[in-house]
């Protein structure tokens, strides 16, 4: 039996809420909506190129210095830096890197919280190497409503499709049934909506 993903942008509560279905229904398989959401989660992640619900602890990075003075960190958002830190040395005999913690006193760097963006101010990573520890994400209670709105529509539609009310290919949740390409049922509002959070 699987469970709701600790990472998933909406519960199972909130979905049944919002479509005005209570979780006694007998018509709805609870396990079957999980795993869906579980899906639905995955596939926006993919799609966005980033996490969405932040992890557990903070993320580090390695910037190989190819692109300039910003920087788009992999995952959805920063929330805090907690460490920068430049390339010094190697080490010839064991390949150990050393490096050496900045500040934003010597190294001032500012970011955007909601973009992913994190820029050195005084110094161009151009050429240089650095390894940057940040926390990302959002508390699943706080994921934005654009994103809660889209993985709402698409677990609908899955569920239509498995109850035989939508004519489209069908869906893969678990072990069962076979695929559903979410991507081809994303609508234009739907790429409107997850527009701003997108990685690009």
């Amino acid at each position: 039996m699987a469970d709701l993903d600790s990472t998933a942008v909406i519960t199972e509560e909130e979905f049944l809420r919002t479509v005005g279905k209570s979780k006694d229904n007998a018509k709805i398989d609870t396990q079957q909506l999980i795993e869906m959401i579980n899906q639905v989660t995955e596939f926006l992640e993919s799609y966005l190129q980033r996490k969405i619900v932040a992890p557990a602890s903070a993320m580090v990075e390695t910037i190989n210095g190819i692109c300039g003075s910003v920087y788009y960190v992999d995952n959805m958002r920063i929330t805090s830096v907690t460490l920068l830190e430049e390339f010094d040395s190697v080490d010839n005999t064991t390949g150990a890197i050393t490096w050496n913690t900045r500040t934003i006193a010597d190294r001032p760097y500012v970011f955007d919280q909601d973009d992913g963006k994190f820029e050195l101010i005084s110094h161009d990573l151009y050429g240089g190497r650095w390894r940057l520890s940040y926390e990302t994400g959002w508390a699943q209670a706080s994921v934005p409503g654009p994103i809660k709105s889209v993985a709402i529509s698409l677990v609908q539609r899955m569920i239509k499709l498995v109850s035989g009310k939508d004519g489209l290919s069908s869906v893969n949740f678990g072990d069962q049934s076979t695929t559903f390409d979410l991507d081809q049922k994303l609508t234009k509002r739907h790429r409107t909506e997850l527009s701003r959070y997108r990685r690009m």
